[in-house]
């Protein structure tokens, strides 16, 4: 073969080498272009995530805050709660001796004659001994009074709770 045959078929092989080669690289940065598009939405979208997180932080942050200070609002009003319960208790306890219902004090006619509460002989007096007296509230401490009955027209029932008050 002669030189300028083998010139010739080297610059033929050369152009096909170049043009495969300007292909493989038109496709090598194409997938690099897309590859850089990709990780440019991936930042982003990673900003805006930490940017999210961020601010949920916050946000949990500030709700913590406000659970803790609801907390302790609550926890005040139970104390405050049970120190009424208390008290309540308290009045209702001792407010029963000004709050007495007396029972079975069905009035005697005028024309009954009977002992007087005072001689100490009750059994003259119907029922005398057996009514009894209960709390406004329930009979609970009062459940050995006694009412005893004074006899006569308009006379008050004399009642004894068994306490010295």
């Amino acid at each position: 073969m002669d030189l300028e045959a083998v010139k010739v078929l080297l610059e033929s092989q050369e152009r096909t080498f170049r043009a495969t080669l300007d292909l493989l690289m038109e496709q090598i940065n194409s997938r690099i272009k897309a590859t850089e598009d990709t990780v440019g939405e991936l930042v982003k979208s990673l900003e805006f995530s930490h940017a999210e997180i961020h601010d949920l932080k916050n946000e949990v942050k500030m709700l913590r805050k406000e659970d803790s200070e609801k907390q302790a609002t609550i926890d005040g009003l139970r104390v405050k709660v049970a120190e009424s319960e208390r008290r309540l208790n308290y009045q209702e306890d001792y407010s029963r001796r000004n709050n007495v219902r007396i029972n079975r004090t069905d009035q005697l006619s005028p024309n009954t004659t009977a002992a007087s509460p005072q001689d100490g002989d009750d059994s003259l007096v119907p029922g005398a001994a057996s009514d009894t007296v209960e709390g406004a509230t329930g009979a609970d401490n009062l459940a050995d009074t006694t009412v005893q009955r004074a006899v006569g027209e308009g006379a008050t029932p004399k009642v004894s709770t068994g306490n010295k008050d």
